[in-house]
Order: C-alpha cells, then sequence, then structure tokens
C-alpha cells in the first residue's frame, strides 16, 4: 500500500510538479531532496548553510512524520551542499536526525536557485536502522546498515581509491542504486559525479543483476532483484541538456514497457544534471520528465553538477522501481 506526502504540503518549487514530497511503500520511504525554500519557491536564509542546514532537518523531522515515520526510522540521508568543508553542516544536521542514519556529503557547485545551500535525500524504514557496520580499506573508509530488507551503504574515498576492493568488500554487484563521486572520473561509472570531494552512496538487495544495453544514442543501466527494478540512463552522444533528458526518458519508458512495468511503479527519481546555476536549466530537463507522471508521483530530486563521468554526458537519469512481479532475466530482443 502507497501514500504520499503532497508536493506543496511544506515548500515549493518556482513551477509545478507532479512530485511527493516524500512516498511510502510498505515500511519503506523515500523523500524528494529537502529544500530551504518557503511555498513560493523562494529561498530562506539565502547564502547562510548552516540556517539552511537546521532548517531542513526540521523539514526532514515533518515531512517523515507526515508519512507516519519517527526521524529514528532514518536510515539514510545524502546531503547536497555547497560548503567546501561539509562537517560542521553534518554536526547541525545530526542534533536533529541523530546518530544512528547515514550521512553522505556530496558537494556540489551553486544550485539553480541563488543563496540555496543546501538539499537533503531521505530513505527511511520502519523500525530504522541499526549502528552502521564499518569497513575501512585503502583509500576509503565504509559504513553500512540493513533496514526494510535493503542495506544502505555510504563510503567517503580518498584521491585513487581502490574500487575494485571497495566493489567487493561492499558486495557492490547487489546494487540497486550506486552513485559514485570523485575528483577524478578514473575507475567511475559512466553515470558518475565529478567532484571535489569523493563518496559513493548505495542501496543493495538480494540477488541483484546488472545488464548494459545502447540504444541508440542511449546507454541504459537495468538492475534486477526480487520486487525491485532500477535503471540509469545516459545519452553522451546527442547534443543538448533538454534533447538528452527526452532521449534518456524515451528509452527508459520503452524498457518499462517490456518489463510489464510502467512510470507509475517509481518510487524514487534522482537527476544529476550539467548546466547553468539558475532556474532555467533546471526547469529545462524537469519539463521534459515532468510529463511522464501525474500528481501524485514519486520522490524525485534534481541535482546541478560539476561534470559526468562520461565524455559528453550533461545528465544521468536514475529511476528505483517496485515490482511486485516476476523478474525478467534479461531486456527483451524487441529493446
Amino acid at each position: 500500500m502507497r501514500s504520499h506526502v503532497g508536493f506543496d504540503a511544506l515548500w515549493s518549487m518556482r513551477i509545478p510538479v507532479p512530485y511527493s514530497l516524500l512516498l511510502r511503500s510498505g515500511d519503506l520511504g523515500w523523500s524528494c531532496g529537502q529544500c530551504p525554500l518557503d511555498r513560493d519557491g523562494g529561498v530562506i536564509a539565502p547564502g547562510d548553510v548552516l540556517a539552511q542546514a537546521g532548517i531542513v532537518a526540521d523539514l526532514a523531522q515533518t515531512v517523515l512524520a507526515r508519512g507516519d515515520f519517527h526521524i529514528r526510522d532514518l536510515v539514510m540521508a545524502v546531503v547536497y551542499t555547497t560548503a567546501p568543508d561539509p562537517a560542521p553542516v553534518l554536526i547541525r544536521l545530526r542534533a536533529v536526525l541523530g546518530e544512528k542514519p547515514l550521512l553522505v556529503p556530496v558537494v556540489v557547485p551553486a544550485f539553480y536557485y541563488a543563496g540555496m545551500e543546501i538539499e537533503l535525500d531521505l530513505f527511511a524504514a520502519s523500525g530504522g536502522p541499526q549502528w552502521p557496520i564499518r569497513d575501512d580499506g585503502p583509500g576509503w573508509v565504509a559504513q553500512s546498515v540493513t533496514a526494510g530488507g535493503l542495506r544502505f551503504v555510504m563510503a567517503d574515498l580518498q584521491p585513487g581509491p581502490d574500487a575494485d576492493a571497495l566493489r567487493k568488500t561492499l558486495n557492490l554487484h547487489a546494487a540497486l542504486i550506486e552513485h559514485w563521486c570523485l575528483p577524478d572520473p578514473t575507475g567511475l561509472p559512466p553515470h558518475g559525479v565529478i567532484g571535489p570531494a569523493g563518496c559513493l552512496w548505495a542501496v543493495l538487495a538480494d540477488a541483484a543483476t546488472t545488464e548494459t544495453r545502447d540504444m541508440g544514442g542511449t546507454t541504459i543501466t537495468l538492475r534486477q532483484a526480487p520486487g525491485w527494478l532500477s535503471l540509469t540512463g545516459i545519452a553522451p552522444e546527442i547534443p543538448g541538456l533538454v534533447p538528452q533528458t527526452e532521449a534518456i526518458m524515451q528509452a527508459i519508458a520503452t524498457v518499462l514497457h517490456d518489463h510489464d512495468a510502467s512510470f507509475a511503479d517509481v518510487v524514487k527519481s534522482t537527476t544529476h544534471y550539467m548546466g547553468d546555476p539558475t532556474p532555467d536549466d533546471l526547469h529545462a530537463n524537469m519539463a521534459v520528465r515532468n510529463r511522464r507522471y501525474t500528481s501524485p508521483g514519486p520522490a524525485s530530486t534534481g541535482i546541478r553538477v560539476q561534470a559526468l563521468a562520461a565524455p559528453g554526458a550533461l545528465t544521468a537519469i536514475s529511476l528505483l522501481i517496485e515490482r511486485p512481479r516476476p523478474l525478467l532475466r534479461s531486456f527483451p530482443r524487441s529493446v
């Protein structure tokens, strides 16, 4: 059974959107990126990252409560921030969010709305996480928790991490969601983010499989596990942010159709894109994505990033789909 917290319940973007502030399905919940905005899309406390951290932490508590979660049910939060040193931001967030959740700091360039310095993505599960398990390795420090039948993983990455050892240690071949950020694209997956600080966050499921397919200039990575399907698309051969977005969404629509699924099954959408630090590029690629959904839609987050690993890629779109139907073990021949 699904429930939704309406997008305009606490704050708003500057264009209409079909998404949900939080989508709950059973014991699991996903939020859109919580932003320090008012109901008219105006930035609150512009330029003050610590004040905004307090605002989005309070929003997290409120939106979880409206989805019938407690703050102790928070499993992981991805902290997108312009702060070069996110440590003070994490301390401010911990004061509200507690010590158990994984907090993943991702340093990004200027946001799309001037004066906005932080955005907070939430993953929750009834009963919350146990204390994280820590794994250290060459060039990385990782933590993981299990909740709601899924495993949530984060890692702080130093320059030149042993990516193969990290993948093996963290069992990343079972990832449904896998996002990397590193200063150097070497070793990054094609949809990985190039940024000033290294990190990884992922959601893992038992018996997950991965397959990649080239679909006429668009590359789709398909991950399947019992009950779940995820799709990540890039289109580096197509010029322009909006045309790339259109090509990716069309390719995803094809794959969803051939796997007996639809955009109505999406619980979480994450978009990383390159563009100007103005609303225009965000709103332009959002308009393409928005057309695929009807309200109340999934939780959705769109983040401007410095660059993507694949040369020519201007956006990477990742969707997590709840899928109670049986798996298809590979792409259908018609794709």
